[in-house]
Order: structure tokens, then sequence, then C-alpha cells
């Protein structure tokens, strides 16, 4: 805030001669004295000027003129306290002036004492009304004070006055931008550079407003007129900067950023926003010297180590990280940004109970700290503590109404737990949510795997997915690394790489358990990429073990593994994440090998311009549906999906008393009593409208109960709950505990009939049911994620389970669990198909996979650009 501080000289004596009476011959000395002093004061000869004065004042103590300017000498002294005595004593004799008021106010700024300086600005304009400068300086004061209504009234009375006054209109606008008031403060900001048109600050200033009202180009054009007009203005350069650092023009926003580093040297800000440009391209390196430079300079700004810990932690330079975290809080302990940070270190690390202890510390010292709310409930989400993260994102939106991220976890919590009555309404916000995101070509806040679970769109899937491809591809592209295929030797075999977190226990791993080891060694050298942890698990050990190598990434960046990849000669690269939790799809956007394939782990398309091929088949991906694909299809003959032929079906005899399932009656097939309808999916899968026919079939199946996988209590309590609703008895709901996977599928025998789920289809439920010996009732779906099971079905030879409405599942369900015979006869045929058609037939989907991976060799050998394979039954 800048006050008018320029001391008003009283010109003449305000005493008449006629008025001195006796003394007439002492006051005409003393007045030929006092101009004689106030011209040597004018021309800056302050010590003749102060002789004169106290000269005047040894003879006429109360010489309100005198006292007046030799407090105004030290005021130019700088000795504030002597200026206020004598301006001070000055008003005492002549308690009129309103100059004397005004230059004891400006004195008064300057020693601190601005309460008292508001009075003295009010008793100056008492006395004269039509001082802009008096306006001006109680306005910037009663500014300071917090009295903005006031303030601004004082601002336009300077203006009323003085037209031309520019630093006045500038400041009321400074003011007016503050509150928001965008209209109002670029109308004064341009008022003020009208006035003053070579004053680079005011365009800066206006630039600043007419971006934050979100008029991006205006506000450039201003920023470059700042600079025009002073070529040295660094904090103009940097403001420019931040603005295209903001549009995601990077290089244009690193090129001002060192423009004003030119001019200023030592801009310890525009060092540190430079870095962060850096981590965006994920040119991390660049960004490390960034941040080392800032605090080489400035060695004391927590904000520095700050940024400089997070980028290494995207290095997965955790120990690095970790100290730099520790200095950032050495520096400021109430630092909850570098708390924050921390859990994310440790989230990273796979220490989810530390990273929660981080977070919480960072809520402590700010709760409304809406990132950190976020991340616990995300790692309280991983950990299966649902309950307590839905507090977190119910606090979230408490906060922060409509904060996206939140909205979306908070929405797949509750379908998560079947708190259906309380997830509906939110649809239809998040939905709107996520197309104005697509509208204005931003990332999506909800994730393309949440999409797919309860879209079933596949044009809408496949524009939410390419938001997130797009953006992989943007950084990957900014970060300069390039690899280049034209040079490379021919490999003598083709070498695969498959890259994923899920090399382990888990769903994906139980499919492709068998896969590697089938692989024909003489054409194929098979490479597994692996980010995820090692759980010790028998999957784990196997799929090492059935690779010609395996190699650890967890610790490399993701530049790193793209390069580890190039340097291994991999010729396809098979991503077996796609979008789904803990991928690094971000490795494919660097493109370090000349074919790139999406497979198995997320149901639908990458939307990915740097993934050549979907590995599917025509149930799953009819031709029609090549519009709401990014990838040319890979047809498999059968099924997409591989399965491990030599599972474990675990020989222990399960009854149904061990399941807590009621046993049959003496003729069950007469009655239909005991009858178990079964669905493994998980709790997320299951919808209201589903859920409708699964109790409908209850009550029309005398005790027949519902088999379904344990969740958590309160999911539990809640389908209880739903079913008690639509009148069933919640008892009729049977949870079954998690045990290992052989046990798993042979309990399965205690079921009758698995009843899949729509939208989102049980996947490996399924397989895992089929190859049990269950049969399951599936209906196709419009995407992906609803129509794996028919596929299943095909694959294994069971097309007649396979329906395509609600109303045909629900008749054939009804139908089979009334008939005993027929579904006797189905088991029987499922039982005979199990290991004599194509779906459990891992050595034969391997060799229809390996003629697809040596077409797309071919293709690329040819110079061709990728295209439709279509893969001959074997």
């Amino acid at each position: 805030m800048r006050h008018r501080k320029n001391l008003s000289f009283q010109r003449k004596s305000k005493k008449r001669v006629s008025e001195l009476g006796d003394d007439a011959s002492l006051q005409i000395s003393l007045k030929e004295s006092f101009q004689i002093a106030l011209g040597f004061h004018q021309k800056g000869q302050l010590d003749k000027a102060a002789e004169l004065y106290q000269n005047i004042l040894e003879k006429d103590p109360t010489h309100a003129d005198a006292l007046h300017l030799c407090g105004l000498i030290a005021h130019q002294a700088r000795n504030y306290q002597q200026a206020i005595e004598l301006i001070s004593k000055a008003i005492r004799s002549d308690s009129g002036n309103a100059i004397y008021h005004y230059n004891i106010g400006v004195s008064l700024i300057e020693a601190g004492r601005k309460k008292e300086a508001v009075i003295s600005f009010r008793n100056a304009i008492r006395r004269y009304p039509h001082s802009p400068e008096s306006w001006y300086n109680l306005a910037n004061l009663l500014k300071q004070q917090g009295d903005s209504d006031e303030s601004l009234r004082c601002y336009r009375k300077a203006v009323e006055i003085r037209p031309d006054y520019a630093q006045a209109y500038f400041n009321m606008a400074r003011l007016l931008k503050e509150q928001k008031k965008y209209d109002e403060a670029i109308a004064y900001y341009r008022k003020a550079s009208e006035i003053r048109p070579n004053h680079a600050q005011t365009y800066n200033s206006l630039a600043n407003a007419l971006f934050a009202q979100g008029n991006v180009e205006e506000a450039l054009s201003c920023y470059r007129k700042a600079v025009e007009v002073n070529p040295d203005y660094a904090e103009a350069w940097y403001n420019m900067a931040t603005v295209l650092h903001d549009q995601e023009k990077f290089e244009d926003a690193l090129s001002f950023y060192q423009q004003a580093i030119s001019v200023k040297p030592d801009y310890v800000d525009a060092y540190n926003n430079m870095g962060i440009v850096f981590c965006a391209m994920n040119r991390y390196e660049d960004a490390l010297r960034c941040y080392r430079k800032a605090i080489t300079l400035m060695p004391n700004v927590a904000g520095c180590y700050n940024n400089l810990g997070a980028t290494l932690s995207d290095l997965r330079r955790y120990d690095e990280a970790l100290s730099a975290f520790h200095k950032a809080i050495e520096l400021n302990p109430r630092y909850a940004d570098a708390y924050n940070n921390m859990g994310n270190l440790f989230k990273n690390q796979g220490n989810p109970e530390q990273a929660i202890s981080a977070y919480r510390k960072a809520l402590s010292l700010q709760p409304d700290y809406v990132s950190a709310l976020n991340n616990i409930g995300l790692t309280l989400k991983e950990l299966g503590k649902s309950e307590e993260a839905i507090s977190c994102y119910r606090k979230v939106l408490s906060i922060k109404p409509d904060e996206p991220a939140a909205y979306s976890n908070y929405f797949y919590l509750l379908q998560k737990m079947c708190f259906w009555k309380e997830s509906n309404p939110l649809k239809s916000r998040l939905e709107q949510m996520t197309r104005t995101a697509l509208g204005q070509g931003r990332k999506t806040f909800e994730t393309p795997f949440e999409n797919i679970t309860y879209y079933p769109d596949p044009l809408y899937n496949f524009n939410v997915a390419r938001t997130w491809s797009d953006a992989m591809a943007a950084a990957a592209a900014n970060s300069g690394l390039r690899f280049s295929f034209d040079k490379r030797g021919k490999n003598d075999k083709i070498v695969v790489g498959y890259l994923s977190f899920d090399f382990r226990h888990h769903a994906v791993g139980h499919l492709i358990a068998g896969l590697f080891g089938c692989h024909d060694r003489s054409k194929f050298r098979i490479i597994a990429y692996s980010y995820g942890y090692d759980d010790g698990s028998e999957y784990r050990r196997r799929i090492a073990q059935d690779c010609d190598e395996f190699v650890d990434i967890r610790k490399l960046s993701n530049t790193e593994a793209a390069q580890r990849i190039y340097n291994d000669k991999v010729d396809i690269l098979v991503d077996l994440m796609g979008h789904t939790g803990f991928s690094r799809m971000d490795i494919c956007a660097f493109r370090p090998a000349p074919v790139q394939v999406t497979w198995l782990g997320f149901p639908g398309t990458s939307g990915a311009d740097f993934i050549d091929y979907i590995i599917t088949d025509k149930t799953i991906s009819p031709e029609s549906h090549e519009p709401y694909y990014s990838e040319k299809f890979v047809y498999m003959p059968h099924t997409y999906q591989p399965n491990d032929r030599w599972q474990k079906i675990s020989d222990k005899k399960f009854a149904r008393s061990d399941a807590g399932l009621p046993e049959p009656t003496p003729n069950p097939s007469q009655e239909g009593n005991a009858f178990v309808f079964c669905s493994f999916s998980q709790s997320y899968k299951i919808e209201p409208v589903m859920f409708d026919i699964w109790m409908r079939l209850l009550k029309q199946v005398e005790g027949s109960v519902l088999w379904l996988i344990e969740s958590d209590p309160t999911t539990d309590r809640n389908l209880r709950q739903e079913a008690q609703e639509r009148g069933v008895d919640p008892q009729r709901l049977i949870f079954a505990p998690r045990m290992n996977k052989s046990e798993h599928l042979a309990r399965h025998q205690l079921a009758d009939l698995v009843l899949d789920t729509m939208t989102y289809n049980g996947h490996t439920t399924t397989s895992d049911a089929l190859y049990a010996g269950v049969p399951v009732i599936a209906m196709l779906g419009k995407h992906f994620a609803s129509r794996v099971s028919a596929s299943l079905l095909k694959a294994v030879g069971m097309p007649d389970l396979i329906v395509h409405s609600l109303e045909e599942y629900e008749v054939l369900a009804l139908r089979l669990a009334q008939n005993p015979a027929a579904l006797s006869a189905l088991r029987e045929r499922l039982e005979n198909n199990r290991l004599t058609k194509p779906l459990f037939d891992t050595p034969l989907f391997v060799r229809h996979l390996e003629s697809g991976y040596s077409e797309m060799m071919n293709i690329f050998q040819q110079g061709q650009k990728p295209g439709k394979i279509e893969i001959s039954n074997i």
C-alpha cells in the first residue's frame, strides 16, 4: 500500500501586519526571517533553514509555521517522533490549519502510529475537504484496518476531487480485486493505465485481475505490455510464466521463468516454479536442479524442501525424499503440506499405517485440509476400512461439497457397502461432474474403472479413459525421452514383456498363473516386469519361475522403467493393468516397445494412442464396437480370458453345515427346498435392480437361500436390511468367509446355481464357478465389463445360460431352481465340457495368443500400421 507522503509547505504566514499590535517591528523582522528560512528549505538547504527556524522560535516559541516546518525537517531526517512533537505544537498554536494535520498524519504513519494517523487525516479533511491526498491516505489506512467499504468511499472521493489521480485508481482497483469484484477492479486498473500509460505495475496488476476473472488471453497481453514498458520487471515475467504454467503451456512458461531469473538472478520463487513445471513434464532431474538452486539461494524456505521431497518421492528415491520432508518440517513445524506428502511417500512404500499417521498430523495442523482427508479416505479404503473411509469423505464434502475426487470416491464406497439409498441420488451429480470435465477437455476425477463399473455405455467409458491416457501421453511427451526402433536389430525370438502390479495372489495372478510356462521358448522370450510387492504366494513364485526373466521395477521411476524395457529389446509390451488400482500404465506412454498391447486387468479400452492392440473376442467386442476403442482388436477365437488348467481344487469335502447353509430336505428334487443361489462377486458389483430379482427368486423358491461372499459387517448388514425391506427374511442371506483358493473352489459344490451380476459381471469369479462345475446365469450387456461372462460361457460350451434381458434372467433362474432334472443335466454337461472345451485349455490359449503376437510383429516389421487381427482356431 503506497501512502501519499509528500509533505506540504506553508507558503506564507497567515498573520497580517495589522494584527501585530505593539510588537510590529519585531514581527516584521520575524516575517522576513521566516521567508528567508522558507527559501532555504525549498532549495533543500535544510541546515540553514533549521537554524533560522530555531532563531524564530527562540523569539516566538508559538510560531506555528516555524514549528511546523521544523517538524518537516525532522521528518525528512527520519526523526519521526521529533517531527510529531513539533507539528503537534504547531497545531496547538493554529489548530485550524489543514496542512498541519495532514503532515502530522504522514509522520504518524512512518512512526507506525496508524490509528492516530487516521484521526489526523480526518481532521485535515474536516478543515479542508478538497485535498485528494488526505482522502487517499485515509483510504489506505482504513484498508489496512480492514474497513474496506469506508476505504473505497475515500478513494472515490479522492478521484472525484482529482480525476487524474492514477495511484488512487490503482489502490482502489487492488482493494476491489481482493474482494473478488473483478469487473470493477479491471475498470479502475484500466483508468489508471490510461492516466499513466507507461506504468508497468498497473499493467501487471490489471493482468492479475483479468487472469483471476478467467480472461487468460487479455491477461497475457497485459503482462506483455508491462514488460514492454519495463523489460526488467521480473515480477511481470514471473506472472506471465505462472499463467502459461496454469494453461499447461510448459515450454513457454519455462522461457518466461528463465527471463524473470535473468532479470533477478536470486528469484527463488521462479526457480521453485520452474521445478514444478519440470515435474509436470516428467523432467525430474531438471526439477531437482531448480529446487536445489532455490535452496542454495535461500536455505530456509520450507516449500522448496517440500517440493524437492515430492520429486524425489516420484523418482522412488524414498530415503532422500524423507530427509527433504524432515528438513521442511524442521523449518516449519506446522507445514501441513509436508506431512501430507510424507504420507504419500509412506503409502507408495506400502506402509499404510505410517501414511495415515502422517496424514492425520497434517489434519491436526490444518483441520480443513481436503487433500489430506482425501488421502486418508483412499488409504483406509485400500485397507478395507470402508466405514472410516466414508467418514473421511463425508468430512471432505462438508468442507467442499463439490470436491470431485472425494465425491467420486464417496459414491464408489457407498455403492461398495450397499448404502443404495444414499448413493443413488449422488449418481446423477457425479455423472454431471464427469461430463462437464469431458466437455472442458479435462481429465475426469472419476476413474475409468469407476466409470465402467456403473455406466454400461462404451462411448462414455471410452471418453473417460481417453482423458486419463491423454494426460499420461502429454507428461511423457514433455519429458523429452524418446525411443527409436529403426536401427535396432531384429531379435532371434520375439521378446514379450508383461507389465503388472498383480503377479501375486490376485484375480489376475490366478488367471495367468499357467500362462508363462506354456509359451514356446523356441520362438518367444518372456520377461515379466513387476512393480507390485512380493506377497510370498505360490502365484508369485510360479510366475517368476516360469518367465525367462522376472524384473522387479518397483524402485525405478517411470522413465527408468521405460528405459530398462527398451534396453531389454522388448518387441511386444503387454500391459496387464490398464486403468486399475496401482497401475503404472504411464510407463507405456514413453513407448519403450515397438508394439504395445493392453489386456486382461482392465475390462475396457485404454483410450490411449500409445497402445496399439487390445486382446479381446467377438462376444466382448463385436465389430460394431470398434468406434469405442482406441486400439485395434486382436480377436481370440474363443475368449479373451486365459485360465489356469492346473489350478487345484481341494480334496476337502465340505458339508452344508460347514458353510452355514441349510441341509436339503429328504426329497429336494420335488420341493426345491434348501436350494442355494450363489453370487461370490464383490459387493460393489451388486445393484438394486439385480438384487430385486434375487429377492423375488428367494420368495418364489421355498426354503432357498442366497450365498454371498463375506464383505465387511456393515455391507453384510446393509444387504440383509435390503432383503428385509423386500419382504425376505434377512437370515436367508448367508455370507461365506474368505479362504484359500483351492478350498474356495471346493466349497462351490455346495451351490446349486450361480447368479451373475449385471453391469460388471463376474470375471475370474465366473471362471471359478465354471471350473468348480457350477452353472452360471449371465446377461449379455452393452460394454466390455458386462459381456465377459457371456464370453466365458460360450468358451465352455454353455451358451444357453446367456440371457439378453432381466426378464429372461429371472425366468431362467426360476425354471432351473424349480426343475432339478434340467439343472442336473446342465451340471453334468458342464462337468464334461470343463476340460474338453477351450475355456480351461491353457496350452491352446497360449498357442492362439502367440499366433496373435507373431502377426503383430509381422505387421510392424513390414512397416504397416496396426490393424485388426483375427486368430484362427488351431
